[in-house]
C-alpha cells in the first residue's frame, strides 16, 4: 500500500527577524508517494519535477532525514520507499525543502495508522529542514504541517487566524539563493529601534 501527500510551498520570514512566522500558500507545493518496503532501508526511488538533482542519500534529502530518526525511535521492522515529484523550486524562499519532509513524514504517520501528534511528526520533519538548511528552523515546516498563518516561539507553535482577504502575491526571479549562504549574510543584532517598530 502507497500514500500520496501534498505539502504546500510556504513563505516565512515575515516579521523583523527570522524564523518566528510563517503562513502556507495554496498554489504550489511537492507531492511525495511514500510506501513501506520490505526490508528496513529507506530509500529513494525516484524525484522528478522542477527540480530533480537532490541528494539521493538518505541522510542528506529533506524528505527522508526525519523518517530516519522516525524509523529508529520506534524501532520500526521495515523501511520507507520514496518518490518526490518537487513543485517548490529549491533557493526560491517558498519552502522547497520544508514541504518534501512534511509530505514524508505526513505520508509516514499514515502508513502507521495516524500514531504520531502534530507536535511529534513537526519534531520529524524539522530535521529534514536542518539537513537542507543547516539549522532546524521551524518558519516553513510549521505552516506548511498546521497550513494558516503560524507564530513559532521557540519549538512552540501558535496557529493564527488568517485576516479575511489576505493575498499573498511571490515574484520569483529566475535566481537561487539557499538558506545557509543567505545566513551567512545577516547582521548578528537588530538595532533597537526596528525591535520596538516590530
Amino acid at each position: 500500500m502507497s500514500v500520496k501527500t501534498w505539502a504546500p510551498a510556504t513563505a516565512a520570514n515575515l516579521a523583523v527577524g527570522f524564523d518566528i512566522l510563517g503562513i502556507s500558500l495554496s498554489q504550489i507545493g511537492d507531492a511525495i508517494e511514500i510506501k513501506k518496503s520490505n526490508t528496513k532501508e529507506i530509500f529513494i526511488s525516484s524525484i522528478e519535477g522542477v527540480v530533480t538533482n537532490l541528494p539521493s542519500d538518505v541522510k542528506n534529502n529533506s524528505a527522508t532525514a526525519g523518517l530516519l530518526q522516525l524509523q529508529k525511535d520506534l524501532d520500526l521492522p521495515f523501511g520507507f520507499e520514496i518518490k518526490i515529484k518537487k513543485g517548490i523550486p529549491l533557493g526560491s524562499g517558498m519552502g522547497g525543502s520544508a514541504a518534501s519532509a512534511v509530505g514524508a513524514i505526513l505520508g509516514a504517520n499514515q502508513l502507521l495508522g495516524g500514531a504520531l501528534s502534530k507536535e511529534k511528526m513537526l519534531e520529524y520533519a524539522v530535521l529534514g529542514e536542518a539537513v537542507a538548511s543547516g539549522g532546524a528552523h521551524y518558519d516553513n515546516v510549521a505552516p506548511c504541517l498546521y497550513g494558516g498563518l503560524v507564530l513559532i516561539v521557540g519549538k512552540t507553535v501558535m496557529e493564527l487566524p488568517v485576516p479575511k482577504g489576505l493575498t499573498c502575491v511571490l515574484m520569483h526571479p529566475h535566481i537561487q539563493v539557499e538558506t545557509k549562504e543567505a545566513r551567512k549574510i545577516l547582521k548578528k543584532e537588530i538595532s533597537l529601534n526596528d525591535f520596538i517598530l516590530q
